[in-house]
């Protein structure tokens, strides 16, 4: 009688010990974040809604900010210093307003009546009343992004900061920061506020089953590395959205940086996308270069 219960009493200590160990196994925490399901993704990122065809002056067109006033967008283009506004009623009349030297503009933003064009290597210009007969200019350059290639760029209303994403850095590697630059006084921060890498991204498809097909080529031995070409802010979930036009991918990203999605583009829809923004209803709009063929703007309403 005795052995059976020093039996039972075994068995039982065993039972709980293992309970315990599977309990804190299910509660360790993880860097990557559960990923949205593609059954409650809201948007077809590969049968757009809208289609307009752009003119030849906007053959390169870099990228895109929502102006709410005008219904419309800002877009500027790669080589000249000439903000644009396309018109998003109608036949969507396009007007020009130039602002400064011919250079490697990637990146335009709208913030209350003031346009900021950012070039390649960080240099912001700042344009006051831009439509204006007399528009007000500043240029500021970012001295400590030297040699980094930067495209993507944004406005992020809940940090009130001015968001630079850089392409590809000077030191090459696999890591792709992001900073924050104070409008106020055109100060870059200098630490990062979250980075994307392969790694990071390798690491959310292989948890949710994703390396084949579409993905596979995120893990080839000389895998492409993440670069950004463009950033927006999802306005009714506050989650930042980096379209790479390397890779035809677009990543959905808390706005520290956990990846929640990451969504294969098509190649033949999407021949090289560089611009991204969104209007105030969630509607989602997307620009490519016309790379051979005619630059096209798409627009995805959600679903």
């Amino acid at each position: 009688m005795r052995i059976a219960t020093f039996i039972f009493l075994l068995l039982a200590i065993g039972i709980i010990a293992t309970s315990c160990f599977l309990s804190k196994k299910k509660k360790k925490k993880t860097d990557i974040a559960e990923p949205v399901p593609t059954a409650v993704f809201p948007y077809q990122v590969n049968a757009p809604t809208k289609e307009i065809e752009l003119p030849h002056k906007l053959r390169e067109i870099s990228d895109l900010s929502f102006d709410a006033t005008a219904n419309a967008l800002w877009a500027i283009a790669d080589e000249h210093g000439v903000a644009f506004r396309i018109g998003l009623s109608g036949a969507g009349p396009i007007d020009a307003f130039p602002f400064g030297k011919d250079g490697d503009y990637e990146g335009v933003e709208l913030v209350g009546n003031t346009v900021y064009a950012m070039e390649s290597n960080g240099r912001i210009t700042r344009i006051l009343n831009a439509s204006s007969a007399n528009p007000e200019k500043a240029s500021f350059e970012n001295p400590s992004l030297a040699g980094d290639d930067i495209e993507a760029f944004m406005y992020d209303p809940k940090r009130q900061k001015l968001v630079l994403g850089v392409k590809t850095p000077a030191g090459g590697g696999e890591v792709r920061p992001f900073y924050a630059l104070d409008p106020a006084t055109m100060k870059l921060e200098p630490t990062p506020i979250f980075q994307i890498s392969l790694g990071d991204i390798q690491a959310f498809l292989r948890k949710n089953g994703l390396e084949g097909d579409q993905y596979e080529h995120w893990f080839k031995k000389k895998a492409e590395m993440p670069s950004p070409s463009a950033v927006a802010i999802q306005p009714q979930t506050g989650h930042y959205f980096i379209l790479c036009s390397i890779g035809k991918t677009l990543l959905v990203t808390q706005p520290d940086g956990v990846i929640l999605q990451v969504v294969a583009l098509d190649k033949d829809v999407h021949a090289q996308p560089e611009g991204i923004a969104f209007d105030a209803q969630g509607t989602l709009y997307i620009s490519n270069e016309a790379n051979g063929g005619m630059a096209k703007l798409y627009a995805f309403a959600p679903q």
